[in-house]
Formats: C-alpha cells, sequence, structure tokens
C-alpha cells in the first residue's frame, strides 16, 4: 500500500503542476515531483544520482524559477464570475 501512495503523489503533483495559473505553486509541485523522483532513485540503490538529482533541480532550478518569478513580479490575476 505505501508503494502505491509513492507513486501516486507525482502522479497528482503533475496534474497540479499543469492545471495551476500561480507560478509559485506550480514551482512548489515541482519541487515534490523532483524529490519524489529522488525516492525512486533511492529505491533503486541509486543514492549518487538522487543526491545529484536533489541538488541540480531543487538546488539550482526551483530556486532560479522562484526569483525569477518574484523579480519580475508576475500578478496572478483571479476570474471574478458575476
Amino acid at each position: 500500500m505505501d508503494f502505491i501512495l509513492i507513486f501516486l503523489i507525482p502522479v497528482y503533483c503533475g496534474l497540479g503542476l499543469i492545471l495551476l495559473k500561480n507560478p509559485i505553486y506550480a514551482i512548489f509541485f515541482f519541487i515534490v515531483i523532483v524529490l519524489h523522483m529522488a525516492v525512486f532513485l533511492i529505491m533503486l540503490n541509486l543514492d549518487f544520482y538522487a543526491f545529484v538529482l536533489v541538488i541540480i533541480y531543487v538546488g539550482a532550478v526551483a530556486v532560479l524559477f522562484i526569483f525569477m518569478v518574484m523579480l519580475l513580479n508576475i500578478k496572478v490575476y483571479e476570474r471574478i464570475v458575476r
């Protein structure tokens, strides 16, 4: 049962990544997906590759995306239903 949950969380996060309008929430879902990819690699006894994946993607790419969104001051416009 735990094995199924480990594989369902990235699927839901992938859907959230695609469907969300707010870029900050999408980046957080991207971080969760990358961390789960690292868990899969650890389950395959590929510890070094999991460590490199976390350092490169979460440590560099995701932080760069967060800074880019903050510096560009992207506004999230919500639809107002009348």
